[in-house]
């Protein structure tokens, strides 16, 4: 389901914004507070900001004082912040322009192509690879069928 809303334009990055803008609007965040705003906005526009081990070097917490704050003024724990914006910026690239997924997951900062699958297919419930070919046959379709051709139902990528 993820996927398919992912596909058609749901904008998970535009339903973080309206939250972050509802914290920033809050009128007495408290300093930890204000201090887990700011690592997720940075986390949103860092594409180099890939681990929980970063922002602990960057605030002088601790792994574990870091997940607390995050989890009482987030919800949730950095590493599961910064995996959703890995998702989304593969998600973005994925919709956009063919990649080798190994080239993708290594740009995302995962280890492997495997772990970057199997973090992609838990949050859309898709691989990456059928992802793209989901998210550009539309396009594919819709550009062949103004030039004329009918493709029904075959998937552009299998010509």
């Amino acid at each position: 389901q993820l996927a398919e809303r992912l596909a058609a334009g749901f904008d998970l990055a535009r339903a973080t914004e309206e939250a972050r803008n509802l914290l920033r609007d809050f009128p007495t965040l408290s300093p930890t507070a204000r201090l887990v705003r700011d690592l997720i906005e940075r986390i949103e526009t860092d594409a180099l900001l890939l681990r929980v081990e970063q922002l602990v070097q960057e605030t002088g917490m601790t792994e574990r004082s870091l997940e607390r704050a995050f989890r009482h003024h987030a919800g949730v724990a950095p590493k599961w912040v910064l995996r959703r914006y890995r998702l989304i910026e593969a998600v973005e690239r994925l919709k956009e322009q063919p990649s080798t997924m190994a080239a993708l997951a290594a740009d995302l900062g995962y280890h492997d192509q495997a772990h970057f699958t199997r973090d992609f297919k838990q949050l859309t419930g898709s691989t990456p690879a059928a992802f793209a070919r989901g998210a550009r046959a539309p396009k594919a379709r819709a550009s062949s069928s103004q030039a004329g051709l009918d493709v029904g139902d075959q998937e552009v990528s299998s010509w």
